[in-house]
């Protein structure tokens, strides 16, 4: 494999990215990264020598995860105060997004040291194109809290979002997600997007309750992309429009135009009905 151009830096954290199912989704900076680094750090050693046998790659792996986040990052600091160069994967995707990762970022620039991110896979953007929802704006919730209390509490939020809301799921809890969000939302549109970038990749869309009641094998991680409430966006704007002194009827009209909606429906809104 001919080399990347560009200097690796010694003393440096290089989050490398992943193939979140298709194991040819890496990049060729990547491999080069992890074919040069001193020591790797890995989520998982058995699923990270499956990927770098691969491509015939043999670093020093360490285990990096949420059940040891404290001596891991103790030994991957000690590392680069060596002087060495240090990669950092996840299973699959991006490190830092929804996984331990983060928090070895912090504590690597606390330090001292520098942190270098490569681009590559994620199931954050792929899942979101997938459902077909808005892009523009968003917000990304990553994985629900396992606290039954608090979890029902952000799913009452998310139902509040104007913008179309990512969430990462598991898929021992994607029943109960979809269950709880038909309790409260059951009429909203959602996908439903498993598999990513595998053989068996599956989109399910739909309102809330239709892709609660689809079939579908609960395997692999999943993502689920719930669209805003628009009805709230339209009562924002409305306030907005008549508090600069517009008229109702010319204020209709004006919003008619940007969402697309009948102006009685804006009428009403204006009324508060």
């Amino acid at each position: 494999m001919s080399k990347t151009p560009g200097q690796i830096r010694k003393g440096t954290l290089y989050l490398c990215p992943t193939p979140i199912g298709n194991l040819e989704d890496i990049t060729l900076r990547v491999l080069y990264i992890l074919g040069e680094a001193d020591i790797v750090g890995a989520e998982s050693v058995k699923v990270t020598k499956k990927l770098l046998s691969r491509y015939d790659l043999h670093p020093r792996l360490v285990s990096y995860r949420e059940s040891n986040r404290e001596s891991g990052s103790q030994a991957i600091i000690k590392a680069l105060e060596d002087g060495n160069i240090v990669a950092l994967v996840s299973d699959s995707g991006t490190p830092g997004i929804s996984d331990p990762g983060v928090d070895l970022i912090g504590r690597v620039l606390d330090a001292g040291f520098e942190v270098d991110v490569l681009p590559g896979p994620s199931a954050l953007l792929p899942g979101l194109l997938l459902s077909g929802m808005p892009a523009e704006p968003f917000i990304f919730y990553g994985f629900l809290p396992p606290n039954k209390k608090k979890r029902r509490q952000t799913l009452e939020e998310i139902s509040k979002s104007r913008y179309t809301v990512i969430l990462y799921e598991a898929p021992h809890r994607i029943s109960k997600t979809l269950s709880d969000l038909g309790e409260i939302c059951p009429g909203r549109r959602c996908a439903l997007v498993r598999e990513l970038t595998k053989i068996h990749q599956e989109v399910i869309r739909g309102t809330v309750k239709e892709v609660f009641q689809a079939g579908f094998e609960k395997r692999g991680e999943m993502v689920l992309v719930l669209a805003g409430d628009p009805e709230i966006g339209m009562k924002e704007e409305s306030k907005k429009v008549i508090s600069g002194g517009m008229s109702r009827r010319d204020a209709a009209k004006i919003l008619e135009e940007n969402f697309n909606i009948p102006r009685q429906k804006f009428l009403r809104l204006l009324e508060g009905k």
